[in-house]
């Protein structure tokens, strides 16, 4: 009788291994498949994509606010943007960067290393949104150069966020879109995502992923 009280127990024990084992394969699994949803698989920051910070698009247009921009036509076009959350940092690029300074005779390499300094004085100050394009979309009349690309009237732009507390970029909208990867105006961004620039900062837990 006792031996077969301890079969019965000894059978009850691996039968309840066995589904806590298939419990937690399910549970990684759930999680795998939560992380490929809502993180993009590519690092915008990555030393492949280096490319300098700037306050100007096409060496004459100036921009409100520090943008880094890459584009290799094999690969991808895409623009990050540093939106300031605070009114102090926003008047500072949009109304102070520029006194005294001539757009015609700006030092590129010299100025990246300024703005670059300026942002990780204050980084958690700044929403960082990426503008992507993949090469499939590119168009060019000529060669491949910020003058000569456009896209293709199909192009399904993407636009991701930057989680400073998770380390990731997150996909949080895709679109149709003619608009190449050079937005000027910080009010694109806090228009379209005005959730990010909120002061309660218990709202970014309810954005949802949208699609146009």
């Amino acid at each position: 009788m006792g031996m077969q009280l301890n079969k019965f127990f000894l059978i009850i024990l691996v039968l309840f291994s066995s589904c806590k084992g298939d419990a937690q394969e399910n549970y990684v699994v759930s999680k795998k498949t939560k992380q490929t949803v809502t993180t993009a698989g590519i690092n915008f920051f990555d030393k492949k994509y280096a490319a300098q910070y700037t306050m100007i698009v096409d060496e004459s247009t100036p921009a409100d606010h520090p943008i880094k921009i890459f584009l290799d036509c094999t690969d991808s076009y895409f623009t990050i943007h540093y939106i300031p959350k605070t009114q102090t940092l926003e008047g500072y690029w949009r109304n102070q960067y520029f006194k005294n300074k001539d757009i015609d005779k700006i030092n590129f390499e010299t100025e990246s290393k300024i703005i670059e300094k300026k942002i990780n004085e204050s980084s958690k100050d700044y929403a960082i949104f990426c503008y992507y394009v993949p090469s499939k979309f590119l168009k060019s009349n000529a060669g491949c150069s910020s003058e000569s690309v456009y896209l293709d009237d199909r192009t399904n732009a993407e636009i991701y966020y930057y989680d400073n507390q998770e380390n990731k970029w997150k996909l949080i909208k895709q679109k149709l879109s003619n608009i190449l990867p050079k937005i000027l105006e910080s009010k694109y961004f806090k228009t379209n995502f005005p959730s990010y620039f909120s002061q309660n900062k218990c709202n970014l837990t309810h954005l949802k992923y949208t699609q146009k």
